[in-house]
């Protein structure tokens, strides 16, 4: 352990999740550093900018190294990616970059650099639910590249005696989502009086309170700090219930969220999603502090207090 404290280095740090992780992070005494595209705006981290080392990634292998090697982190938390929910083929060399790529030149740019863990975000696009095929599969391009990259960087991870911890997230919710995700499209839909077209709806969700999923990967982090997380292991960052979609849709009205008018089975399943999500084990010492239906309470009243919804 280094000697001034817990050290993490976090990418994908901007992103929404990253964000709530650094925040978590910072909250419990530990020294952050972050790679960023020189792209990313580092203002979704608010005042939480100012306290993190940050290293502007143009691809620049040598560069990448030796910001890595002068922070000295203990832990790696991964958590860049790329996403794209319906991606063509022509998408390919974009996720291939972001999500293969990128985990080669980071694990790659660790080598010597004393870390004890590495600490991964998984998609539960991933994994295969198929009962015959129990080994992971992705669903899709984009779970495709993402396995790939992963098993790149475990196996690095590997070859320097570094624990690899998976987390596999599913989906997550709460304030400030600039994602427009369900919520979002049903309050907008409400808000212009228009009909908001939707699958059949019987698909299960499984949604994860943000700061929750944040504490998942903090406690990962400090199993890895504390030598205590196995050379590779992967673990559910998953809610106490999976309610389909249209359950869900009925407890976000019954929670006061702005709700249209919705044709179901207008849209087509989204293309590789399962219909019942994978069920793997969950991290030890985690469970979801935040139920579905207070989580939504807190959203709409959040919603509220910032004028989104009336």
């Amino acid at each position: 352990m280094n000697a001034a404290g817990r050290l993490a280095l976090v990418t994908g740090a901007t992103g929404y999740v990253g964000v709530h992780v650094v925040r978590a992070l910072l909250a419990d005494d530990w020294t952050v550093g972050i790679v960023a595209r020189t792209t990313s705006a580092t203002g979704t981290l608010g005042p939480a900018a100012k306290h993190v080392a940050i290293h502007r990634d143009s691809g620049d292998d040598a560069a990448l190294a030796g910001f890595v090697r002068d922070f000295g982190p203990d832990v790696v938390v991964h958590l860049a990616a790329l996403y794209t929910a319906n991606p063509a083929e022509s998408d390919r060399p974009a996720l291939e970059a972001a999500n293969i790529a990128f985990p080669r030149r980071l694990g790659a740019a660790l080598a010597g650099c004393g870390a004890r863990g590495i600490v991964a975000a998984a998609s539960h696009l991933q994994m295969r639910v198929d009962s015959t095929n129990p080994l992971p599969g992705p669903h899709g391009l984009y779970a495709e590249t993402k396995q790939a990259g992963e098993d790149a960087l475990a196996t690095l991870a590997a070859e320097y005696g570094m624990s690899f911890t998976t987390l596999v997230l599913f989906d997550t919710f709460g304030p400030c989502d600039s994602r427009r995700k369900l919520f979002d499209q049903l309050a907008e839909a409400a808000a212009r009086g228009e009909t908001l077209a939707m699958s059949p709806g019987d698909q299960r969700l499984d949604l994860v309170w943000i700061e929750d999923a944040a504490a998942a990967f903090l406690l990962a982090a400090e199993r890895a700090a504390a030598g205590t997380a196995a050379l590779r292991e992967r673990f559910a960052v998953g809610a106490d219930e999976r309610p389909t979609l249209r359950e869900i849709v009925d407890r976000w009205r019954a929670a006061g969220g702005q709700t249209p008018r919705i044709a179901w089975g207008a849209m087509p399943y989204r293309a590789h999603q399962p219909i019942v999500p994978w069920q793997g084990p969950p991290l030890p010492g985690w469970r979801p502090g935040v139920g579905l239906d207070e989580g939504l309470r807190r959203l709409v009243t959040a919603r509220r207090a910032a004028g989104r919804d009336g």
